[in-house]
């Protein structure tokens, strides 16, 4: 009889000795961290109006840019030509903003050096909050 108890009061030893291991581990981290905010994935759905008047264009590189022009002859366009492949003809001297070039290896568009994807559409809250 003694011999069963004292190999039982062992299995309590050794369940109490895990216990008071764990209580020694250093805690977890949190899951989310503020500096996670930067890194996460995201989706924004905008009315084409938003956008303004923008159009791709492709450098002597080869390399795709989105630019937006000046609202101040915005009137005078046929519709747009990335949404219904339409022509347009710009008034000479037309300057415009590069609001997202080609990424290094052309199989993405990213904000120019510098700057956000807010400033593809400056109103959108969601794009406020990303990071260069």
């Amino acid at each position: 009889y003694f011999l069963e108890e004292a190999t039982s009061a062992q299995f309590e030893f050794i369940g109490m000795n895990r216990l008071h291991e764990y209580t020694s581990l250093t805690q977890e981290r949190s899951q989310l961290c503020p500096s996670d905010e930067k890194y996460r994935s995201f989706n924004v759905s905008l009315p084409r109006a938003d956008l303004g008047d923008v159009e791709s264009q492709t450098d002597s590189n080869s390399h795709v840019h989105v630019v937006r022009y000046e609202q101040s002859w915005r009137g005078l366009l046929n519709p747009c030509r990335l949404c219904v492949g339409a022509a347009r003809s710009r008034p000479e001297g037309a300057t415009g903003e590069i609001v997202l070039q080609q990424a290094e290896g052309g199989k993405a568009l990213q904000a120019p050096s510098g700057k956000t994807l807010a400033l593809l559409a400056p109103g959108c809250r969601e794009l406020q909050k990303v990071d260069p």
